[in-house]
């Protein structure tokens, strides 16, 4: 299970945040279950808490055009990151299932984070928004990059949905490796 910050935003100043990496049960740190869980919260082995944000302030370059002016971000930059501090693991649940098999799981969400971050990314530099004038062209960046950022946020609500239903409340473990292989191999690209 997984929570996405839904705005492109700088992670919030207390957030304990990592880059994709191998977890480990000792980064989910929050002390209770989140409230997105609501009464299925008990029966979830672990929450992770994962944001796509910017790495820096995104830098909107605008330069004269044909027809006024075109705005883009060269060197845009995000990542996917979990927040340790809201994300939490299930003590209770470790009996039922392996703790590796949820941590796994957990792993999985994690590079599904980290493949949005990248899309984003790769989409967001490609972005080249024309405006009559500099604020004009300013203001469709921002508008375009927040829908972009939306999209990649539904993209991977879908996509985290989908792996949910082939390996959540269920232990099936081939079925989880296929999932690991496929998003270890995207990353690998």
């Amino acid at each position: 299970m997984l929570a996405l910050a839904a705005a492109l935003v700088a992670a919030p100043a207390r957030a304990d945040a990592i880059a994709y990496r191998t977890l480990r049960p000792s980064d989910f740190r929050a002390k209770a279950p989140p409230a997105e869980g609501g009464v299925h919260a008990e029966r979830m082995g672990a929450y992770t808490c994962g944001r796509v944000i910017p790495e820096e302030p995104i830098a909107i370059r605008i330069e004269p055009s044909e027809r006024g002016f075109a705005a883009r971000a060269p060197t845009f930059r995000v990542r996917g990151v979990m927040d340790r501090d809201c994300s939490w693991w299930n003590a209770k649940l470790e009996h039922a299932q392996p703790p590796a098999y949820i941590l796994q799981h957990e792993q999985i969400h994690f590079a599904l984070i980290a493949l949005a971050a990248r899309d984003l990314e790769r989409r967001g530099r490609g972005l080249v928004l024309r405006g009559a004038t500099i604020e004009a062209a300013h203001a469709a960046f921002q508008q375009a990059l927040d829908a972009l950022h939306r999209d990649v946020a539904r993209e991977l609500e879908a996509r985290s949905d989908a792996f949910d239903r082939d390996t959540s409340g269920v232990y099936a473990p081939a079925v989880q490796r296929r999932w690991l292989e496929r998003v270890t191999g995207e990353l690998a690209r």
